[in-house]
């Protein structure tokens, strides 16, 4: 019989537990399924619309066989034709018009496939590198949307293995190298940009013949061209025009107003992607790839030197460049990935060498019983399968939403006080930082952005524009803190206090007649304006019960207009034939402060006065009737904004009374239904305006959490 032995059992770190196969395809699952989840969830992004409307074109010479056309093409020119070219493919197999089919979510899936395409060949070279790149969420963002970026980033890092591959085996995988860069190139310019990680190679591993090299060189000019018709007539013209382009694009009013610093790329790769923060829920790495890349650099250059050559080149390079626009930056993913992944291996081998500490550890510590792994591990699964439950659950209630903030979109600001459409369809909307005026399409969240209105562009009076209004003969008006300004098409036209005859010139609100005179409701009272002179109107007995204004409403009769007045106590109207006036004190009806934020009237031709702490109210032509949450499921009675969609159907924009925050509910006269962040893509803050555009979506202006967009016709599917 043996006796047992007395050495002491050592602790092992057992990290490769799998074979490497089946570490590279669970990393390129997982990468694919993030990636398809976000192509999924999304928004719409800035330049996605001008390479859907490219791919259509591609599609329409296609299918008319134009392919002079095709090679002459001159929109997005700037920009090499090959992936459009692919993202042609579903405006060929489906009939029905951009924004009417799934071309938008077809595209994307291309992209994730590429994008997952890059996670695999890197798996190649290093599968803890393919999975830092799977959660990277800049390179997922950007590999999942309809950009450029996918394909040309599987081309490099297939480019890249293929080097790495002949310097040490046979040379036939130069010539494959050679083609992938020529691919890339032809998918997007900028990622030409790895020649240097290329030149690297040639020049440390095994020495190349020049004849060998420009051989190389020619292959991947060759397939440049091969793979970019726009080159196939006169070349060298085109490649200018191009490379002009993008010269002067980095004086462009986008590049400008964006005003990024120098080190903005950096900023860029530190940070997890932070405008979507629905789509990346789970634990990405974009922060832990990045320090852990700084950590490792040193190691990178004693054992993968070209790893350090690709991200120390090119980020020099991204920092010097003025254009600094997210998608540039992630060509240095896969980079950063490897250089992490070396930085996470050292530290395990230093940690395993420690044998006399694990020793001593594995005394120290009771093994845990099998049950015990078995009940963590349970746990650990049912946690994340809620997580992943919920997160699908609150994608299909975000249907239909769309939410916009100032950064990343031309939206000027997050406050947002007022919202008019306009008989042509567009939308105009008043912040903090000017107004704006968009028109609605299918393209994109916020259509074709038009004009942008700030004292520095125009002569309106003041940045903070609280109100505004197109009248009846095409002139914009636009209330401002400090005045009122009009803008014919030609001319700008100011008035101020004086002008208004009111002691305040804060415009709280805007409308016109049926007469064609515009009417203004300040602090200090309202006023009139013929064309001619401005008639003023302030708190009388008898008359307006109060100078505070804050909505105005015109309500047409057959006897003429009634202007009605949403003021600090209540509300006032006046028979403008016959020059008399009713009042309704608010505090009188027993219903305390109630100062009216908004009114509006219905296709019914009935009035709706948004209270601040008295609920919502409707006058129907005999008296009111006061929803209130003692008597109804109004969840608040602080009430800011009011519109119809549908005959019957109302949205009500509610705040909190005593915190930021408010929630958007919709009326049908019986039932209220809430929407919130918890069931919906509503993102909590309160709406200060709605408005329906020409194409049936609901614009929200909120408090502080910029603009939402929510398509209507969801509401019946």
């Amino acid at each position: 019989m043996t006796a047992p032995s007395l050495k002491p059992r050592r602790f092992k770190i057992h990290f490769r537990w799998w074979k490497r196969s089946y570490s590279i395809a669970l990393v390129t699952l997982l990468a694919l399924a993030l990636r398809l989840w976000a192509a999924w969830q999304l928004p719409l992004d800035a330049d996605e619309p001008v390479y859907m409307r490219a791919a259509s074109d591609y599609a329409d010479l296609m299918a008319r066989g134009d392919w002079s056309g095709i090679v002459d093409y001159q929109e997005n020119a700037e920009h090499p034709p090959l992936v459009k070219l692919l993202y042609s493919i579903p405006f060929q197999l489906f009939d029905p018009p951009f924004g009417e089919s799934p071309e938008l979510l077809f595209n994307r899936i291309m992209s994730a496939v590429f994008g997952t395409i890059a996670v695999f060949l890197l798996s190649l070279i290093d599968p803890l590198a393919g999975l830092f790149l799977a959660f990277h969420s800049m390179a997922i963002k950007y590999t999942s949307e309809v950009y450029l970026e996918a394909l040309p980033l599987a081309a490099i890092i297939g480019s890249v293995l293929a080097l790495e591959r002949a310097s040490k085996g046979p040379r036939r995988w130069y010539w494959l190298s050679a083609v992938l860069l020529g691919i890339a190139i032809a998918g997007k310019m900028t990622y030409g940009m790895i020649v240097f990680v290329l030149v690297y190679f040639w020049l440390s591993k095994r020495p190349i013949p020049w004849k060998q090299l420009l051989l190389y060189g020619g292959v991947a000019l060759v397939s440049f061209w091969a793979f970019n018709p726009s080159l196939w007539h006169d070349p060298l013209s085109r490649l200018q025009q191009s490379l002009f382009f993008h010269a002067g694009y980095t004086q462009s009013a986008d590049v400008l107003r964006a005003n990024y610093p120098w080190y903005q790329p950096v900023i860029w790769i530190i940070t997890t992607v932070p405008w979507h923060p629905n789509v990346f829920f789970f634990l990405t790495s974009d922060d832990i790839i990045f320090w852990l890349s700084i950590a490792g650099f040193g190691l990178a250059l004693k054992q993968r030197p070209w790893t350090a050559v690709w991200l120390a080149s090119i980020l020099a390079i991204l920092l010097v460049w003025p254009t600094k626009w997210p998608q540039y930056t992630v060509i240095l993913a896969p980079a950063m990935s490897l250089i992490a992944s070396g930085a996470v291996r050292w530290f395990i081998d230093w940690a395993r060498k420690k044998d006399s500490y694990w020793d001593y550890l594995s005394e120290m510590l009771p093994r845990p019983p099998k049950l015990f792994w078995i009940l963590l591990f349970g746990l650990v699964i049912v946690l994340l399968t809620g997580k992943v439950v919920y997160e699908v659950q609150m994608a299909v209630l975000r249907r239909g939403w769309v939410q916009m903030n100032s950064t990343g979109t031309p939206l000027p600001s997050n406050e947002i006080h007022d919202l008019k459409t306009t008989p042509d369809g567009r939308v105009a909307l008043a912040t903090t930082n000017g107004a704006a005026i968009w028109t609605p399409n299918e393209d994109a969240p916020w259509g074709q952005a038009g004009q942008w209105y700030v004292p520095a562009n125009s002569g309106i009076m003041d940045r903070n524009v609280l109100s505004l209004l197109q009248d009846s003969r095409g002139t914009w008006w636009f209330g401002t803190e400090q005045g009122l300004s009009s803008f014919d098409g030609q001319t700008w036209t100011s008035f101020t206090a004086s002008d208004i005859r009111l002691e305040n010139a804060q415009i709280n609100a805007l409308d016109e007649d049926s007469l064609g005179q515009i009417w203004v409701g300040t602090l200090s009272g309202a006023s009139v304006w013929d064309g001619q002179t401005w008639t003023a109107y302030t708190a009388a007995p008898g008359g307006m019960l109060d100078t505070s204004i804050y909505s105005l409403e015109i309500q047409p009769t057959p006897n003429g207009d009634v202007i009605w007045f949403g003021g600090g106590l209540g509300i006032s109207r006046l028979d403008w034939q016959t020059q008399s006036w009713q009042s309704d004190d608010f505090h009188d009806l027993g219903l305390g402060w109630a100062g009216i934020a908004d009114l509006f009237l219905d296709s019914k031709d009935q009035m709706w006065a948004g209270t601040l702490g008295s609920g919502l109210a409707r006058w129907d032509g005999t008296g009111w009737t006061f929803y209130r949450t003692s008597n109804s499921d109004i969840p608040y009675n602080y009430v800011q904004a009011i519109t119809e969609t549908d005959p019957g159907i109302y949205w009500v924009g509610v705040g909190l009374p005593t915190e930021p925050g408010g929630l958007l509910v919709r009326f049908d006269g019986q039932n209220w239904k809430r929407y919130n962040e918890h069931n919906s893509g509503f993102a909590g803050s309160e709406p200060l305006a709605l408005a329906e555009d020409s194409i049936g979506r609901l614009w929200i202006g909120t408090a502080a959490g910029g603009l939402q967009i929510y398509t209507l016709q969801t509401e019946e599917e």
